[in-house]
């Protein structure tokens, strides 16, 4: 079974899996067919409470609203906002691989280093320092 939403169908014929949770949102992996055919996993994120409060459901939409400004190549892209019955899913591209908190357990200090230097390389260009009080972008 397929459900259309804004000319994408999300393919409900396998269930969900479930990848994770923030406390405010469940994260799962499904798939989706594009509309040349092709069908690709997805992330769906979902409010994890049924009875959501606004700000969950506000901070979904605003991460969907981001989705022209944010670099492919370094975060995962808002591909659709679903808004149905009082329910909303936010639908992303699936760069596959695995939650960092998964890897919570003691780590080897050199496997430590190797994410930190991952993360931090991703994230520098979008750094902003205030100085003055004027903000610049590295």
């Amino acid at each position: 079974m397929s459900v259309s939403f804004s000319s994408v169908d999300i393919d409900t014929s396998d269930p969900l899996q479930f990848v994770w949770e923030d406390g405010e949102c469940a994260f799962y992996r499904g798939s989706r067919v594009r509309a040349d055919g092709i069908r690709e996993s997805v992330l769906i994120v979902r409010p994890a409470d049924p009875h959501p409060s606004q700000a969950v459901v506000d901070r979904l939409a605003h991460e969907y609203a981001l989705a022209d400004e944010l670099d492919e190549s370094a975060a995962v892209r808002p591909l659709m906002l679903l808004r149905e019955h009082g329910h909303a899913a936010l639908v992303l591209e699936d760069p596959g691989g695995e939650p960092l908190e998964r890897f919570t357990s003691p780590m080897d200090t050199k496997d430590f280093l190797r994410i930190a230097t991952i993360v931090i390389a991703l994230l520098l260009p979008w750094a902003s320092f205030t100085r003055g009080g004027s903000s610049t972008r590295m």
